[in-house]
């Protein structure tokens, strides 16, 4: 053992406890440029008193030097000041992955900016953008996918299966029985396949009419069929009291070969005369639709927070979920 106080060395310093030439280990060395320090064993930096024991390639413990400036009052700390770039630290090699292992207290890991691109457990990508803090366990199996702002405080427990589609809005607290409640009247609600009226029939004595709505900007109403050899769609007798006449409209589609199908006039919103440009026969499927008569205009949009806010009257609508919960399925009209 010797000492000094500065040795200056322009190429490398190689420290090996087996011979290097490559003769001996029949290996080549590897090319390495000047300032490189080899060593052929382990290496340990800073206090031996706190190096009790070589189990890796390379040991760091806290510095002893009092005129190092050091984050922490002098703790081991390994900092790496790169350029910004996603290779500044490099874990394992293209042939195979590495594991890590951190022993200390999580929470006081602080992430300013990270991207990790690549697999997690070989399943896509994971970006973080600010910080992440976890305090606790946290388990998460099968896909999640997060966009836009999502913020928690408190508690929060699970426990079972939640499949959510479309949007979900939640203002205010929900706790308890209340919260059970509401996620079944939501869960009925949405299992319902169809959203429809069932009114006294407008033309026929002690019968009444129920239709399955299509969703739209209008209360709609419409028809579909086959015209085959007639140039006549009859509508059924009930709509020139249940639909605007005027809003009727025709949509027709050739079957078999390509006719000039038009629709010639629509006759007292009870027939559809059509006419074959081509002047063969007519072969052809038909969609109509048209507006359904009501004594206030459906009004698709208005300022709100729920069903009973709506400007016009609401009396003539049913509205899913929202109506089955209030009402329990008795009419909200006495006419109905």
């Amino acid at each position: 053992m010797f000492s000094c106080d500065d040795i200056e060395i322009n190429g490398k310093l190689m420290v090996a406890s087996l011979p290097l030439e490559p003769n001996a280990l029949n290996v080549p060395l590897p090319i390495t440029p000047s300032g490189v320090i080899y060593n052929n064993g382990c290496t340990a930096i800073g206090n031996p008193i706190q190096i009790t024991e070589i189990l890796a390639t390379l040991t760091v413990a806290p510095n002893i030097d009092p005129g190092v400036n050091s984050i922490g009052g002098n703790l081991g700390v390994l900092r790496v000041i790169g350029k910004g770039s996603p290779t500044d630290i490099i874990f394992g090699t293209e042939k195979g992955p590495i594991g890590m292992t951190v022993i200390g207290n999580i929470a006081i890991w602080t992430v300013a900016t990270t991207t990790i691109k690549g697999a997690v457990e070989g399943k896509g990508a994971l970006t973080w953008n600010g910080v992440k803090l976890f305090k606790g366990v946290k388990e998460e199996s099968g896909a999640k996918s997060d966009n836009g702002a999502k913020t928690q405080n408190g508690a929060q427990v699970k426990a079972g299966a939640q499949t959510d589609v479309g949007a979900r809005a939640t203002a205010g607290p929900t706790t308890g029985a209340t919260q059970i409640r509401q996620d079944a009247a939501i869960a009925a609600a949405q299992a319902l396949a169809g959203k429809g009226f069932d009114i006294p029939h407008p033309t026929k004595k002690d019968h009444r009419l129920r239709y399955i709505c299509l969703e739209g900007p209008e209360v709609g109403a419409y028809l579909r069929g086959t015209l085959k050899d007639s140039d006549t769609i009859e509508l059924p007798d009930y709509w020139t009291k249940l639909v605007y006449p005027e809003s009727i409209t025709v949509n027709l589609t050739p079957v078999g070969h390509y006719q000039e199908l038009f629709v010639e006039k629509i006759e007292w919103g009870s027939r559809i005369k059509v006419k074959n440009n081509a002047g063969s026969a007519i072969n052809c499927y038909y969609t109509i639709f048209a507006e359904r008569i009501t004594n206030d205009k459906l009004q698709v949009e208005y300022k709100g927070l729920t069903p009973d806010d709506y400007p016009g009257d609401n009396t003539e609508y049913a509205l899913g979920g929202w109506d089955y919960a209030r009402h329990k399925g008795e009419p909200k009209s006495p006419s109905l």
